[in-house]
Order: structure tokens, then C-alpha cells, then sequence
């Protein structure tokens, strides 16, 4: 019985199941650099849209030229490969999240040079980001105001915001 209670728990909780599982780190040749290409480490600490919690299942699109490329929730990262050169980059447009809050699609530009290493940032927060590669949407709701845009960051910083963040397999992990 005790039991059958612990996994209703965990079925109806929907952060449960990350709360009961250690975190599993990526495979090696998932995030191992690539010779002749930018790596890109794509990540989202905090959900865009409610800051206290309520977005935290929500997960926007992230779109590198045409291709969807992977969608975060809080505390997720993935990793793409890059050919050097400017990239169109940003969100799709989400109906969902238009009406929930104001948000709109973010756009902008990312371009890479081979053999580095990228960070970049899905912002979601209550201060406006410094950095931003995309265009800043400014959303607001009843419960206040935050920025939305994509940012990037520091090797030390995106670092230490991924270590505490899971892996998510890419939708497309090579861009030619």
C-alpha cells in the first residue's frame, strides 16, 4: 500500500519524478567538441514565462535557420553543432504563451567561429538582460513584469548554470 500511495505521488506530482531520480549526466560524444565546428550549449535556468513556478513545464522552441533545434523546460540543456558562419536564431511563435502572457517570438543572430565554445542562454527574468543576441520581449502578467531573450553567456557562467541543469537530446545536432 505504501507503496501504490509513493508512486501516485510521483505520477500526480509532475516534479516527483526529478526530485526522486539522480541526475544522469550526457553522453560523451553528445556534448564532446567536433573538429571544424562551433559547439553550442543551449540552456534555460529559469522559465520565461512565471517566474515562480508556473512556467516551468513550458517549453518554447528554440529554431536555428529553419530547424527546430530543442525545447527547454527549467533546468534543461542540450548541445548543437555548428559550421562556422551567422545563423538565424530564436523561438517559435506560440499561441499558448501569446495569450498566457504577452510573450512573442525572440529572433536574432548568433555567429560562430570552429573549434569554440558557445553559451547560450534562453532569459527569462525580472531584470533586463544584459547581452541579448535577440530581440527583448518585455512580457507582463497580473503577477508583474519580465524579459524574455536569448543571451549569451560566459564560459565560467554557462558552465556552472549547466552543472546544475539535465541534458536533452537535440531535435537536429548538426548544422551545416
Amino acid at each position: 500500500m505504501k507503496l501504490a500511495l509513493i508512486l501516485l505521488c510521483l505520477i500526480l506530482n509532475p516534479f516527483g519524478a526529478l526530485l526522486a531520480s539522480d541526475y544522469v549526466p550526457p553522453p560523451n560524444e553528445a556534448v564532446a567538441p567536433r573538429a571544424g565546428y562551433a559547439r553550442v550549449f543551449i540552456y534555460r535556468t529559469q522559465a520565461s514565462v512565471g517566474r515562480y513556478g508556473f512556467g516551468y513545464g513550458v517549453a518554447p522552441k528554440i529554431v536555428i535557420g529553419a530547424k527546430a533545434a530543442t525545447a527547454l523546460k527549467q533546468d534543461q540543456f542540450t548541445v548543437v553543432f555548428l559550421k562556422p558562419g551567422t545563423y538565424s536564431i530564436g523561438t517559435e511563435e506560440s499561441v499558448f504563451l501569446q495569450a498566457l502572457s504577452g510573450y512573442t517570438k525572440l529572433k536574432g543572430e548568433l555567429s560562430v567561429v570552429a573549434d569554440k565554445t558557445y553559451y547560450l542562454k534562453n532569459y527569462g527574468d525580472v531584470l533586463v538582460p544584459q547581452d541579448a543576441i535577440s530581440n527583448t520581449v518585455k512580457a507582463s502578467t497580473r503577477d508583474g513584469i519580465w524579459y524574455n531573450a536569448l543571451v549569451l553567456s560566459t564560459e565560467s557562467f554557462g558552465v556552472e548554470e549547466i552543472s546544475r541543469c539535465a541534458y536533452v537530446a537535440p531535435f537536429v545536432q548538426v548544422y551545416e
